[in-house]
């Protein structure tokens, strides 16, 4: 059949359509024609949308959680599935029902706005107290940054949901206090993942002292952020590593409050509280990731035992790199020693030599890469120089720390921060952190290298073997392993770790076990060597294991000190001596581990040794001048031999 070159008139007419419908396509972008707005009279009802101009990123509109029964207003990534909620209204209140399309969002001309359920009863309103008029407000609108902003007729924002946030942080939203406005910026977490209530868990901004951020659950803080040190939170040090973040911090009569940006907007990122009174607080920050469609974790608080506030209590430190996790500031014992030995320290640490405020004897320690103590309670001055700091302390007996205020700008006027009372909440981070100036009793600034702190340790033995050293000198017939005793004078004693003696192995733990050895003739006064016939042992080592096991550690000091000693020092020393002789490297503690074992930590607090497998099959050789029974101990050279299995 041939055409007749027209269309039927119903088909023409659908074409014409089409083409119309093309051409306002072409004349009007797919970003206009998305809905952004409501205004008095038009509301958005159950089923309807709000997109945000732009990019359209955001979307506003009712939703319904998975597993709940109600209708909650809320603002969410229009682009992201699943459906990711970062902002809700309604989230006390819910239209009754899930997904009830009776739901009505308005705005008055009056500024108020309005959620209401299908008898037009408001289940949630809240007011602009900036409104100018009855008839100021224009407009309702969801902006591409995910802000719900109202407009009067001048375009002046009356109302905006950023100084209402709920569970989630975005970029250029504010966390603190606004005192201009009369506004606590603060997160509270979802009751649960079907239910926006409010929970216990907030976190917030603490004014006082040196503002610092904190989760709390109910009363109780979970996590502290430490202050703003000009860079970053001190809580925080990696922040200044973030790409694509900038951070801005603003502490003034009218705002303390903390924001961030991100320059790319193409980049979607998050701040989300988290938690509930059982599981307690949790921040994480997420990025949206393209390439896999969904949303990658950057970062989270808490991460770490030592991210618990006051994990180690009042003048102790936490750090993650060592074990137990809590030691004493310099200067300072455990408060509770039977608490601490069960691994609880939240009743901290007590000094051990009280101040000296009135002879003006006192000084500082440096405690570096700190997150510095809780600053709620400490004075803040912005003008004042690290010196003038040093001084102000010095003069006040009440002052036990300071640290700068401000990292960043002239070195000499950044300003400081003065601590008084107890140090509470502090930890340690490897390669960041602030340095803290800690107040200590001259008695307890002596000498900071390794030596000194053996002496300050054991300073039972060492003039006993000094003394004998300087009466029978003797030549070193080979030279020692080096140690980081440890020299005394021109004459070293140094041992080999098995795994050397065997193996040819050599590493920082084989003088660890030099240095144990060393610790275990210090108690004893007499060298690792020959058979020991009254114990049955070839060694000291065995004999001393043996002694520990048996609990009959104290048989093992000189006995030319007739009991002159500290018996919790020697059986601290007993067992850190031990520890450095474990058979197998990677038992033994570092050096600097070692250190913080002899200047900060009880006995309780100790790990238990391996048994030493291989002093059984230690034998030590010596030449028969050594062989005499009041031969000292640091006069000749020792080398232990290991027999191969």
């Amino acid at each position: 059949m041939l055409s007749s070159g027209r269309e039927p008139a119903p088909l023409a007419a659908m074409t014409a359509s089409c083409h119309l419908a093309l051409v306002l396509l072409l004349l009007f972008p797919a970003s206009s024609r998305a809905r952004d707005t409501i205004s008095p009279g038009q509301p958005l009802r159950g089923k309807d949308t709000l997109v945000s101009s732009g990019a359209g990123v955001f979307a506003l509109g009712f939703f319904t959680p998975p597993g709940s029964n109600g209708t909650y207003l809320g603002v969410w990534y229009a682009k992201v599935l699943p459906r990711t909620v970062v902002w809700v209204a309604n989230r006390a209140a819910p239209v009754p029902g899930a997904h009830n399309p009776g739901a009505t969002f308005s705005v008055s001309r009056a500024c108020a706005l309005a959620v209401a359920d299908p008898n037009s009863t408001v289940v949630w309103s809240a007011s602009s107290p900036r409104s100018t008029g009855v008839d100021s407000c224009t407009a309702a609108r969801i902006q591409d940054d995910g802000n719900l902003v109202v407009t009067d007729a001048r375009g002046t924002v009356a109302w905006q949901g950023f100084d209402h946030p709920t569970d989630t942080m975005l970029p250029g939203m504010r966390v603190g206090v606004d005192r201009a406005a009369g506004k606590n910026l603060t997160l509270t977490a979802w009751a649960s993942p079907s239910d926006p209530s409010p929970s216990a868990v907030t976190a917030g901004m603490e004014t006082r002292g040196d503002p610092e951020v904190f989760i709390w659950n109910g009363p109780a803080r979970v996590w502290r952020s430490g202050p703003w040190d000009g860079l970053q939170f001190t809580g925080v040090p990696d922040t200044v590593t973030y790409k694509g973040f900038t951070f801005r911090f603003v502490n003034t009569p009218r705002e303390v409050t903390y924001s961030f940006q991100v320059p790319n907007t193409s980049i979607l990122t998050r701040l989300t509280l988290n938690g509930t009174a059982v599981s307690g607080g949790l921040l994480q920050r997420w990025t949206w990731s393209a390439a896999t469609t969904s949303w990658t974790l950057y970062w989270y608080a808490p991460r770490d035992q030592c991210d618990a506030v006051s994990a180690c209590g009042p003048n102790g430190v936490c750090d993650t790199g060592t074990f137990p996790v809590c030691s004493c500031l310099r200067g300072f014992t455990p408060k509770s020693p039977a608490a601490w030995a069960l691994r609880d320290g939240r009743d901290g640490c007590v000094r051990s030599t009280p101040l000296d405020c009135a002879n003006g004897t006192d000084g500082f320690v440096v405690l570096p890469h700190a997150k510095v103590p809780d600053a709620t309670a400490a004075v803040v001055d912005y003008d004042a120089t690290l010196e003038q700091c040093k001084r102000r302390c010095l003069s006040n007996c009440s002052c036990t720390a300071y640290a700068r205020a401000n990292v960043t700008g002239d070195a000499g006027h950044r300003g400081c921060v003065i601590w008084t009372g107890g140090l509470d909440d502090i930890r340690v981070f490897p390669g960041f952190g602030q340095d803290l100036y800690v107040r200590l009793a001259a008695k307890d600034l002596a000498g900071r290298a390794l030596v000194k702190e053996m002496i300050m340790g054991m300073n039972w033995s060492f003039h006993y073997m000094i003394t004998r050293q300087l009466q029978q000198p003797q030549r070193v017939s080979q030279p020692a392993t080096s140690l980081v005793k440890v020299a005394l004078g021109p004459y070293i004693s140094g041992y080999m770790a098995p795994e050397y003696a065997m193996d040819g192995v050599f590493s920082v733990k084989s003088d660890v076990f030099s240095f144990g050895v060393i610790v275990l003739e210090i108690i004893t006064g007499i060298r690792n060597r020959g058979v020991y016939s009254y114990s049955g042992h070839l060694n000291l080592l065995a004999h001393a294991w043996s002694l520990l096991v048996e609990g009959k550690s104290l048989d093992l000091v000189d006995e030319t000190l007739k009991g002159s000693f500290d018996s919790d020092e020697v059986l601290k020393c007993l067992k850190v001596g031990l520890l450095c002789v474990q058979e197998n490297p990677d038992d033994r503690p570092l050096m600097s581990q070692v250190l913080l074992m002899l200047a900060s930590t009880d006995i309780a607090s100790l790990p238990t040794p391996k048994q030493l497998g291989f002093a059984a099959r230690s034998v030590a050789t010596e030449d028969s001048t050594l062989s005499k029974p009041d031969s000292g101990i640091v006069n000749s050279m020792t080398i232990t031999l290991v027999e191969g299995r």
